[in-house]
């Protein structure tokens, strides 16, 4: 295709077009925009009621959920406290105790035997024997039971609870003795203790009537490595007891933690404000929409319906002399035309004497011009155009015909001179104008000028 007739889109001259349409830009876009936000907002306020009643079915079961939460919550908190407590203690007693820290598998004990010996006394009555159990008992407990175990945990630099399980005391009735052992890492405290209970024991019981006539005496005394069994089952007990403690408060903790609060219902959504501000957003991006569609729709109509809307355009594709340029835009302007007008060169106000004066030139030139033949478009411009140079050419004729369509208007351009062509801008298909231009010319016709109206 050579340049002549090589159609170049103008984008300015696209966009001219497109905003001498605002007006339907504006009103398809508002239209699309009222009802979308419409839309959305009816349908919202009918929404609105099933949505209050969700709402409120959903508090309930919230207001049920966080109850039992916070129930779960408080006897979590309360069994972590204990479980705190539990494992405190556990942790000190592997921190303090001496018996937890020993081997029980090669551990020093020291074992004292003590007999019940009667002062002065040969009765051997049945009453005897009752009464040396008893006394057995007595010493029992104030060796044991009711001995100044602080005393003695501060003789080994620990607590009174660590000093007394490091000792263990029993009651042989039969043999009338009582058994002291001792489990202690170092053989003289071991016997320093043994002598402080028994010293404190006697001291305690012989002040008392009934028993100024017997006493303790050490029949025998021992001090040893040995493996002891029951402790080292006593002491992996208390380290499982440690470690069991120590895991469920961790656990406890975790548990805790990981009690999930209810999600309160969310109630923002229930604001008719909330509705009308969704449906004003999308309104407008309606709006936005509404516009870029209209913009294709006119650039679809610029670029593939081919009408005529450059006066330039067209005479650069044609070759065709532009003889004038009418506004057929008339009448009062809004701001809008008006300012669009100032930014299109192309909409240069031809006014009628200057039309026809540049046809008057042209016809002085070419006197063997005597019929002139106007086709396309007829207005009330050209009507005056033609008046005036058929009052001022009597000796010429001037045919003006809409198209050629009909016989009529072939046999006046065939017995014509020279014809001018008459476009209107956005109504004129060039494809048309462009075939009766060619039309004309290979029946050998002059083509005198364009007019666009």
């Amino acid at each position: 295709m050579n340049d002549n007739n090589e159609i170049q889109i103008n984008f300015k001259d696209y966009l001219i077009y497109t905003l001498r349409r605002w007006r339907s830009i504006i009103v398809v876009s508002i239209l699309l925009a009222a009802c979308i936000g419409g839309l959305v907002l009816i349908k919202g306020i009918i929404g609105h009621d099933k949505q209050v009643k969700e709402y409120n079915e959903q508090m309930e079961q919230y207001e049920e959920d966080y109850a039992n939460y916070e129930n779960t919550w408080l006897a979590f908190s309360f069994e972590v406290d204990n479980l705190k407590k539990k494992a405190d203690i556990e942790a000190a007693y592997m921190q303090d105790s001496i018996l937890i820290k020993l081997d029980p598998y090669n551990v020093l004990t020291t074992k004292v035997t003590l007999m019940l010996s009667e002062k002065n006394s040969n009765d051997n009555t049945e009453g005897t024997s009752s009464r040396k159990n008893s006394l057995l008992r007595a010493y029992y407990n104030s060796l044991y039971e009711y001995a100044d175990w602080d005393k003695v945990a501060g003789l080994i630099n620990t607590k009174s609870e660590y000093a007394k399980e490091l000792v263990n005391i029993e009651i042989d009735y039969e043999g009338s003795v009582i058994n002291i052992k001792v489990i202690y890492p170092d053989e003289g405290y071991a016997y320093a203790i043994i002598d402080m209970l028994l010293d404190d024991a006697k001291k305690n019981l012989s002040e008392i009537d009934g028993y100024k006539d017997f006493d303790l005496v050490t029949i025998n005394q021992s001090s040893e490595y040995i493996r002891d069994d029951s402790l080292a089952n006593y002491i992996n007990n208390k380290i499982k007891a440690y470690t069991d403690s120590q895991n469920a408060y961790i656990k406890g903790i975790s548990d805790t933690e990981a009690l999930e609060e209810p999600s309160k219902p969310d109630s923002s959504r229930l604001s008719r404000k909330r509705l009308l501000i969704k449906a004003i957003i999308i309104a407008f991006v309606a709006l936005i929409i509404g516009i870029v569609l209209m913009f294709i729709i006119y650039y679809y109509s610029f670029t593939r319906k081919g009408i005529v809307y450059s006066a330039d355009e067209f005479r650069r594709i044609t070759g065709v002399y532009n003889l004038g340029v009418f506004d057929r835009r008339k009448g009062r302007k809004s701001l809008i035309d008006r300012a669009i007008d100032k930014k299109d060169k192309d909409m240069a106000n031809t006014d009628s004497e200057t039309v026809y004066e540049r046809i008057n030139i042209y016809l002085e030139n070419n006197k063997d011009i005597k019929n002139i033949f106007l086709l396309g478009i007829n207005c009330k411009s050209l009507e005056q155009i033609k008046d005036m140079l058929t009052e001022d050419n009597k000796d010429k004729s001037f045919n003006a015909y809409d198209d050629l369509k009909d016989n009529e208007a072939l046999k006046a351009l065939f017995e014509t001179d020279g014809v001018i062509l008459v476009v209107e801008r956005e109504r004129t298909m060039l494809a048309e104008l462009l075939s009766d231009k060619a039309f004309i010319e290979n029946n050998g016709k002059k083509i005198i000028g364009n007019i666009v109206a």
